[in-house]
C-alpha cells in the first residue's frame, strides 16, 4: 500500500507499508516500532501475543495525546490491563490493523496533532 504525500508537521512520515516491512521517510523498517512527530524507537514486542504492558508504558516517554496501536494484518484487541497505563494518564487509543494505524497517523499528523503510532510490522 502506497501512500500519498500531505504536509507533515513532524520529522517522519509514513510512506508505505507491507506485511513485513514500513517505509518512513526513506528508510525501511522490519521489526515493530514506536514513531512519533520527532522520535522513532524499536518496539520489543514482535507480535500480537508478545504485547505486555510494560511495552505500553514506553510509550508514554513520548509524551501523546493519542496513540495508535497498529496490531499486523488482522484487528486484534488487546486486554484492557494491556493499556492501563495510557487510559491512567488519559492518553486516547485506537486499535486498528498496521495499514489503517499507517494511514491514520499520517492524517492527525497532517492536521497537527500530538500521536504516537505503535505499530507491529508482520
Amino acid at each position: 500500500m502506497l501512500l500519498t504525500k500531505d504536509h507533515n508537521h513532524g520529522d517522519y512520515e509514513i510512506r508505505s507499508y507491507q506485511v513485513g516491512e514500513i517505509k518512513i521517510n526513506d528508510q525501511t523498517y522490519s521489526k515493530s516500532l514506536i514513531v512519533g512527530a520527532h522520535q522513532l524507537e524499536n518496539w520489543t514486542p514482535q507480535c500480537f501475543q508478545q504485547l505486555t504492558p510494560q511495552d505500553f508504558e514506553k510509550i508514554l516517554d513520548f509524551k501523546p495525546n493519542i496513540v495508535l496501536v497498529g496490531t499486523g494484518e488482522k484487528l486484534l484487541f488487546p486486554e484492557a490491563k494491556l493499556l492501563r497505563s495510557l487510559y491512567e494518564h488519559q492518553v486516547g487509543v485506537e486499535i486498528m490493523a498496521t495499514h489503517a494505524a499507517c494511514r491514520t497517523f499520517n492524517v492527525l499528523m497532517s492536521e497537527g496533532r500530538n500521536v504516537v503510532a505503535a505499530l507491529l510490522i508482520l
